[in-house]
């Protein structure tokens, strides 16, 4: 009873009161003169006056409780709100209101008989540790998961305290439906898991140095921020099983007992992994108690406690590899968004998958390149030739990438001075003709000034209008093969010479024996040489006829000096022996490596 209430109450007692008193004493007075009557009559007054005010005062006690019952039973019948009236020490349910009722699919009798353990799926020591809280008003909302007599369950946000009832202290509970809040709530941390799973991922393909790493870090990513159980990526082998390659989180040996495979025939074949393996598409199985694909793999799931599936296709360069297979402890856990941002995820693996092994490729190109004598050059079609890239493998020549990037150093600058005007008009006049590409071959100066011949194969960029813009050169390092050809030349020469210095002895030693023919050899050889001048024939050959000339008669070492010098005329025998000369020459000569 509130304090209006109360006074209410005292006022009307007090003004019956004096009424009572006022008019009854008037009355007796008119009534009655004899002292002892009035006496009497006074006594049996004063016992009317406690009947009448006790009579008031519970009229008016009773009539305040039935409006303050009525005003309760309103609360209960009309107002929407969950309300349920709870004995804090045995949980059982005293009172419920209509909106209760709806709610829960109980009767309002059905209501009363039971506990409120029986609604609550926590377990009943929990429920009573949160009811003795409320009871110390430790704590006044409550979150709970309820379930209905449909067997349903509700997520419920519990406001409760505690309430005088007829002398009774019990709990007051206002339930308020939050399951759409509370699943959105789950459906946001959910999201920011998956979102921060594709940060991670994105992040990782950045550092991954390789295959592994990378498909080792994406499963790790799944499982500590995706709050995925467990997840594993599968790569084909050349029998048609999909082979676990790398695997992270509490799989309780599901993933080493698996075996899934490509073939659609076999029993392994059938789940999520074998189709997006086939179809390129994502499978997912929501439930996977219920899904008649996964039936090889129940007693797995169930000792992994894992509920839905999903298996994401892996593509490198445009070929489907692999999957990423991920699990979840609740069942129906990938809706649209999920499968949106996980489908995400799996895109960006195989652009890694690619990038790394494009970065690979340069890496084992630039490898080669380092150790090797050859230097890639991009220089701008700009007066000094500014250089747009070189490989890593000037340092050879003693520059540092920054210095020609900078642009302190152009490639004209590297040219020897001596050698610049013909590379330039070289390099002008092969445009100008409208070549892609063609060779040179100069002297460069290394940092410390020292030469170095190269051969430069150059190809051309040019614009739409045919104007250069670039220059690209393979520029080798010669210096040695050309040293290594100077010394050759240096020794062919010393060599021809010697032949030469020995055809010529040769040459004499047969003119002293016939003295008449002196001279002969090296006039036969300066004709032929001649001659052959005269058809164009180049210089190598010259010399081979000259050689030929000097020793074309050396076969008369084999006759007898007195036939070659006798004055007078040879018989037929003597004439027959000189003849054989020519026979004799290619004996002598015949193994020898003239030109």
């Amino acid at each position: 009873m509130s304090l209006n209430q109360i006074w209410k109450v005292v006022g009307v007692y007090a003004l019956v009161a004096a009424l009572y008193i006022v008019f009854s004493d008037r009355i007796v007075f008119m009534l009655w003169s004899d002292p002892a009557v009035v006496q009497r009559i006074s006594i049996l007054k004063g016992w009317g006056f406690v009947f009448v005010t006790a009579l008031t005062l519970a009229w008016m006690l009773l009539s305040q409780s039935r409006r303050e019952l009525q005003r309760y039973r309103a609360l209960l019948d009309n107002h929407h709100a969950i309300i349920l009236v709870i004995e804090p020490h045995s949980g059982a349910i005293l009172d419920a209101s209509s909106a209760a009722v709806q709610f829960y699919g109980w009767s309002y009798q059905q209501l009363l008989a039971m506990r409120i353990s029986e609604i609550s799926v926590m377990d009943a020591n929990q429920v009573q540790a949160e009811m003795d809280r409320a009871l110390q008003q430790e704590s006044s909302e409550f979150y709970f998961r309820h379930r209905q007599a449909a067997g349903t369950e509700r997520d419920v946000a519990v406001l409760s305290g505690p309430i005088d009832r007829d002398g009774q202290t019990v709990l007051l509970s206002i339930v308020r439906d939050v399951t759409a809040q509370r699943e959105n709530e789950r459906e946001l941390a959910r999201m920011g898991r998956l979102y921060a799973m594709l940060s991670k991922s994105s992040m990782l393909l950045v550092h991954a140095a390789n295959r592994q790493e990378l498909f080792d870090g994406i499963c790790r990513i799944a499982v500590e921020h995706g709050a995925f159980r467990f997840g594993w990526i599968g790569m084909l082998d050349s029998t048609g099983v999909i082979k676990p390659v790398a695997s992270a989180g509490e799989d309780k040996g599901y993933v080493e007992a698996v075996r899934v495979q490509a073939d659609a025939s076999t029993e392994g074949g059938k789940g999520p992994a074998g189709e997006a393996l086939r179809t390129g598409h994502a499978v997912v199985c929501n439930d996977l108690f219920a899904d008649p694909r996964t039936a090889p793999w129940h007693a797995l799931a169930r000792q992994a406690d894992i509920k839905a599936s999903g298996a994401f296709p892996i593509l490198s360069g445009g070929e489907i590899i692999g999957t990423l297979n991920l699990y979840a402890v609740d069942s129906h856990y990938f809706g649209a968004n999920e499968l949106a941002t996980i489908e995400e995820i799996t895109r960006e693996i195989s652009f890694g998958l690619n990038s790394l092994e494009r970065t690979v490729a340069l890496r084992t190109a630039a490898s080669v390149i380092d150790t090797s004598p050859v230097v890639l050059f991009r220089w701008r079609a700009e007066p000094g030739w500014p250089v747009e890239f070189v490989s890593q493998n000037i340092a050879r020549w003693g520059y540092s990438v920054a210095s020609l990037y900078s642009g302190r150093i152009a490639f004209a600058q590297m040219v020897h001075p001596d050698d610049l005007a013909q590379v330039m008009e070289e390099v002008q006049r092969y445009t100008a003709e409208g070549s892609s590409e063609f060779r040179q071959t100069y002297r460069i100066l290394t940092a410390a000034q020292e030469e170095r011949w190269v051969e430069d194969l150059t190809n051309i960029e040019r614009g739409v209008d045919g104007v250069p813009l670039f220059y690209q050169g393979i520029v080798t390092d010669i210096t040695e093969t050309r040293r290594a050809q100077e010394v050759s030349q240096t020794y062919l020469k010393r060599l021809e010479e010697a032949v030469l210095a020995t055809t010529a002895a040769v040459s004499q030693m047969v003119e002293l024996r016939d003295p008449y023919t002196a001279g002969h050899e090296r006039r036969v050889g300066e004709l032929a040489a001649a001659i052959a001048a005269e058809m164009g024939l180049d210089e190598d050959m010259q010399r081979g006829l000259r050689v030929a000339g000097a020793v074309h008669d050396v076969g008369k070492i084999m006759v007898p000096s007195e036939i070659l010098s006798k004055p007078g005329r040879l018989s037929n025998v003597e004439y027959e022996l000189i003849k054989q000369h020519a026979e004799q020459g290619y004996q002598i000569l015949k193994d020898v490596a003239f030109p």
